[in-house]
Parts: structure tokens; sequence; C-alpha cells
């Protein structure tokens, strides 16, 4: 990602809505998302996939799109992961749009399939379900004893084909391993769970390293558990109920891995509400934002579900993201554009109205992806200049660096979008042509993109950039027909390259200078 201009002001973090109106049909708690970019860095917009009120749903920075019909039931956490190019979604569901999947199906990007066979489906409906991508199989923990006919004990993997267990026999629960992340080259696997036989230290969170596991070894009492897992820059941060080795005295809701063993955070922990609790931890520009059902992170009285951690101190985050209800939580967040992204169920950001899904940012506005440089063809009819943004409060398209407006240009065009993120010039000519960029602005600083040629390639007849034999070959069957009235002549006599309504000597002239030249820049 480039940034060919920036500057930066008194820097006032935000919290912005949703970039979309979400449909009716979807528009309800958001329990679990992730992102996935086609083409990693071609040019396919990331998109991010979620289950919002029960359905599947996808968001490409442009089009929201539900692809599931049929509602999943909504339990403390559903599970969404991309596998192979395909979508895989867990939770408490028999069937989903019309296929029967007992807990776990996929969709390919036009139909929805179960995941293995029925038979080795028949005990994976869970309803606190986790799904993660590691080492190229894809890792399920919930509430089910077998995978592919064979004892799973509770975490299963799958190779696209089948699914497997893991070494030795896995967890032995006690409530189910409430969740699964990687960090660092291992994934880490936390519950209110007994100890993996054979496996010194497992009780309530080991490690998987893809062969074999590794006990947290933690220094608390049994009656420990983890409910989520983080990572900060690569070291596990665990929340859940740590007491002293007597199992009387709770010592702890945050504690991280160190060297040699565990420690309580410093900062504090969190507190208030009817259970405070951690459900997401993210790592957003150094920190670690850490979301869930609480009123206070550390000294922070009313941080509201959400507060930022720099490995000593708590931030606020505004006003946070309230519950006007004590059922109201962030499920799960990620950063996409730029933004943080959290989702879950509440009723308020900031102090006023919005639901179940918010946007955090701090910094001046992100640039994703820049614009390119745009071709004046014959026949075109207009030109759309887009950009990828995050964090941007305004737009201002510019040609030439001068500010332009919507409406006519007195040139024949008509601009639209000039304030948005996709600036189009309509009945473009090459009147048109000049170097355009936007200035992109919010309350940290102001951000401008490359600015990129909008311009026309004299004797490209066929608009591919190049000026060649196609073109000569175009060219010669205009001459022939020397009329641009000719009914037989291409729409909008595109060989007529000096305007004269004939295709002749003079024509060829510029078309030579051209073909000479080749290259469109």
């Amino acid at each position: 990602m480039l940034m060919s201009g920036v500057s930066n002001a008194q820097c006032t973090p935000q919290w912005y809505p949703p970039p979309v109106t979400v449909p009716t049909i979807a528009d309800g708690p958001i329990m679990s998302a992730t992102t996935w970019d086609p083409d990693g860095s071609g040019p396919l917009p990331e998109k991010i996939f979620m289950i919002a009120n029960g359905r599947v749903c996808t968001w490409d920075g442009t089009n929201f799109t539900v692809i599931s019909d049929s509602q999943i039931f909504r339990n403390q956490r559903d599970a969404i992961a991309v596998y192979n190019n395909e979508i895989y979604v867990a939770g408490w569901f028999t069937s989903l749009n019309g296929v029967s999947a007992q807990g776990i199906a996929k969709w390919n990007g036009s139909n929805w399939q179960a995941v293995g066979s029925a038979a080795g489906q028949a005990s994976f409906l869970s309803l606190n379900p986790c799904l993660k991508v590691y080492k190229g199989e894809l890792y399920m923990s919930g509430g089910f004893t077998t995978a592919g006919g064979a004892p799973s004990n509770y975490i299963a993997r799958w190779n696209g084909t089948q699914w497997n267990g893991l070494a030795g026999t896995a967890f032995t629960p006690l409530s189910g391993a409430y969740d699964m992340q990687i960090v660092g080259n291992d994934l880490w696997v936390g519950g209110e769970i007994a100890a993996i036989p054979g496996v010194a230290g497992s009780r309530s969170a080991a490690k998987w390293n893809g062969t074999a596991w590794t006990g947290a070894s933690f220094p608390y009492g049994s009656a420990s558990y983890v409910r989520s897992i983080g990572d900060f820059n690569g070291t596990a941060w665990m929340f859940g109920a740590f007491y002293d080795p007597s199992n009387t005295v709770l010592i702890g809701g945050l504690i991280r891995k160190t060297a040699t063993s565990w420690e309580v955070v410093p900062g504090g922990p969190v507190s208030g509400g009817p259970v405070a609790t951690v459900t997401s931890f993210k790592m957003y520009q150094g920190k670690l934002a850490v979301g869930g059902l609480y009123l206070n992170a550390g000294p922070i009285v009313n941080a509201n579900d959400i507060a930022l951690h720099d490995g000593t101190t708590w931030y606020r985050m505004l006003q946070g993201i309230q519950f006007a209800q004590f059922n109201h939580y962030v499920n799960t967040m990620l950063v996409y554009r730029g933004e943080l992204h959290c989702f879950g169920l509440f009723n308020q950001v900031n102090g006023v109205p919005q639901y179940n899904w918010a946007r955090w940012f701090d910094g001046p506005p992100v640039i994703v992806t820049q614009p390119v440089p745009q071709q004046i063809c014959a026949g075109n009819t207009s030109k759309t200049i887009s950009i990828a943004t995050g964090g941007a409060n305004s737009f201002q398209w510019r040609k030439n660096t001068q500010p332009l407006s919507n409406g006519a240009t007195g040139t024949g065009s008509t601009l639209s979008g000039v304030t948005t993120a996709s600036l189009v010039i309509g009945n473009i000519t090459a009147l048109d042509e000049g170097m355009y960029d936007c200035v992109l602005v919010n309350t940290c600083g102001t951000q401008t993109t490359d600015a990129v040629h909008v311009f026309e390639c004299v004797g490209d007849i066929n608009c591919d950039h190049y000026v060649d034999d196609a073109d000569f070959a175009l060219f010669a069957a205009a001459y022939n027909l020397l009329l641009c009235e000719d009914p037989v002549m291409p729409a909008g006599c595109p060989a007529d390259l000096n305007g004269d309504e004939l295709v002749d000597d003079a024509d060829f002239s510029v078309f030579a200078a051209g073909y000479d030249t080749l290259l469109c820049v």
C-alpha cells in the first residue's frame, strides 16, 4: 500500500457506525466473523464473512450479501472460518439451506454442503464451537465426542477429505473447550477441561504443535478455567477464573505467558456487570483490544465492554460499547481496512444507539487500494476511479490538484461522487485528460492518494493499451470505408483520430506516430 501524502492533526479516536445498512433479514446479533482475501494482493477485494442474525453473510467493502436463507440457532458463540477457499460454519443446526449438516457445513461459493459423511457428523452439534485453520488443516472444538466415526474427545481436525482426532486422546471435558487461538507456531486450546492423559500440566489449557500436546502448567488451583485466549504479539493471554493453589482465593481474571510460567496481567482485572467476562481479543495498532461483558477495565470506570491494553496499562475507548441490558456484549473482533470492527449483541456505541456492529479507528485515514490509471477510449460513456479506505470522514477528488464539484464540467462531461470513494466521469472526452487524486480527512489527519493519469491514447483503436498491428487492421478497415457516417463504420468512428468525420491520410499520420510509440502511458 503506497501513500503519497500524509499530514497529522490533533488526533481524536473515533467510533463509526457499520459501513453498510444491514438487510432486515440479517439485522441482529453478529456472533462470529472472519476475513478472507480471495486473491491475496490481487485486485479482488478482501471480504468479511459473518453470522448475522443467524444468517451467513459477506461484505466486500461495497456489497452486503446474505448467503444462507435458513437461520442458525443463536448461542453463546457460533464459528466461521475460511479453509481451502470455502466458507465453513459451525453451530447448533441439523441442516443449512436444505442440506443435512449436523453442526458444521461449508459453502463453495454457490452451494452448501455437509462436511464429511453423515455418519461421521452425527455428534458435531455444539453450543460453543470454535474453528481455526492451523498448519493446513481445519480444527474444530466443541461438544462432540467422535469425528469421522473415531473418538475425538471434543476436538478434531479436517484435512479437506476426512476428519481425524488428535494424538493421544485429547481432552477429557468437564464442560468442554471454550476457545482455540493460534499464538506463534502453536494452537492453544482452553476451557473447563480435565487433563490430557499422559500430558503434564494440561488441565484447563494446553498447546498443540501439529504433532504433540504440551500442557500450560498453570501455577493455579484445579478449579481454575479458561474462557478465552488472545495473542499479544506472539504471547498467549487468557481470560478465565484463576485461583490460588488451594482453590480458595480468586487471584486474577487475565493472565499471560512468561518465559517460564504465567503471571496476572498488570493494570488490574475487568470488573462490574453481572459477571465480568472477556470473550475476544484482537491486536490493533500495537495494543490489545479486550472485548466482552464488563463495566470497568482496571482503574478505568465505565469502560463499557471494551478497552485497550499495551501490556502495562489500560486505555479507554471513549464511552465504549454500552449494554443497556445485562446480556449485551462484544463477541468477536477483526481488523479490516485499517479499522477495528467489533461485533456482538449490543445497542449503544459511545453513548448513542447503534446495534451489533461498530468500527473503531485511531489514526489518519488508511488507503487500502490506490486509484489506477484510466484510459479514455472511443465508445466510452463513463469512467470510474475508485479507492478502498478506512477511517476517512470525508473525501475530495481533484484534477491537477484542483478540487472537483459534482455536475457539468463545461467540456461536455459530468462528474458525480466527488466526495465519495468513487469518482464517476460521465460522457468522458479527451478534454477530461489529467492527473486525478483524492484527499481523505479525519480528525487524526489528512491522507492523499497517488495521482493517476486519466488519458487518451491516440491510435489505440481496440483500447488494449497498445498501438500495434491489431489496431492497424482496424484502422485499415475504417480507412477503406472513409466516411464516419457509413453505416458499416464501427460505432463512434474510433479511427477518426483528428475528429473531422473522415478516416483518411491525415488520420494515418496521427496513427503512425502512435504506432511508433507502441505503449499507451
